[in-house]
């Protein structure tokens, strides 16, 4: 079974690493961007311009996706490249907790 995500600001700090550890993890990921920023999206991801405050614009990309995680404007502003490292690897380990948990839920299903 293949898991699909929508990523509310893809393009951003948190969004980006999100969307690429889900990818990693084998899950067909959707970023939302804004328009323009499809260069900043995490590759290997299915990229959709749009505002994110556009409630039709977000309903058509969550259209068929069954999870979004909402990583628009994270306040934390202090993002050092070291803080930036150890966030990226806690968002790894979590993103693989969760798609490893339901990788054993859907082979336990069988």
């Amino acid at each position: 079974m293949t898991h699909r995500i929508l990523v509310l600001g893809a393009a951003g700090r948190l969004g980006y690493v999100a969307a690429e550890a889900f990818r990693d993890a084998g899950w067909i990921v959707t970023s939302l961007v804004r328009p323009g920023g499809a260069a900043r999206a995490p590759t290997g991801t299915e990229i959709v311009e749009g505002d994110a405050l556009d409630h039709q614009a977000v309903a058509a990309a969550a259209r068929g996706v069954p999870i979004i995680l909402h990583a628009l404007n994270a306040s934390y502003t202090k993002w050092y490249v070291s803080s930036y490292r150890y966030s990226r690897r806690r968002v790894y380990q979590y993103v693989f907790w969760v798609a490893g948990s339901k990788q054993l839920r859907a082979r336990d299903e069988r």
